[in-house]
């Protein structure tokens, strides 16, 4: 699911570039227990591609998915792992604990005066100050807003 998502051509490879718009590098375990930053782990995430002496800079999905098994291995609890792998890809959705924290969520301003919290489903790249392109994201999910609001100010009018 993480791996189609980047792919958005389909072609079965991903860009570098790609993945550094839309990778939530603190939601990884090693961050969240303070053993690495950020930028170590996105850095440390692209060199494992990398191998065999080829440097083509491109992701496949074989690369993509044993990366991720190489991850699960050192992740205790399955729950955790698809937590983990829901918010650092934004993947909306999960049960019970396993559940998406980090996916976007606004106020929206229906157009009949209505006010609801609604979350982004696909957020992925988008800035926080994009009022326009969350708009957009919203009206895909069937959700025609008239305004929104975010808990930093984007989108206030």
């Amino acid at each position: 699911m993480a791996f189609a998502r980047l792919d958005k051509d389909g072609s079965g490879t991903i860009e570098p570039g790609e993945i550094c718009s839309v990778y939530d590098a603190s939601k990884h375990p090693e961050v969240i227990e303070g053993r690495k930053t950020p930028e170590e782990v996105f850095n440390e995430f692209m060199e494992t591609f990398e191998v065999g002496g080829e440097h083509d800079g491109k992701v496949t999905l074989k690369e993509f998915q044993n990366y991720y098994e190489n991850i699960g291995a050192s992740v205790p609890d399955d729950d955790y792992f698809e937590l983990m792998i829901r918010n650092a890809w934004h993947i909306s959705g999960g049960t019970g604990w396993c559940s998406n924290t980090a996916n976007r969520r606004v106020l929206v301003t229906h157009t009949d005066g209505r006010q609801t919290v609604e979350e982004i489903k696909d957020d992925l790249g988008l800035s926080p100050d994009d009022k326009e392109g969350m708009l957009q994201r919203l009206q895909k999910q069937g959700i025609q807003a008239a305004n929104l609001s975010t808990f930093d100010g984007a989108g206030d009018d």
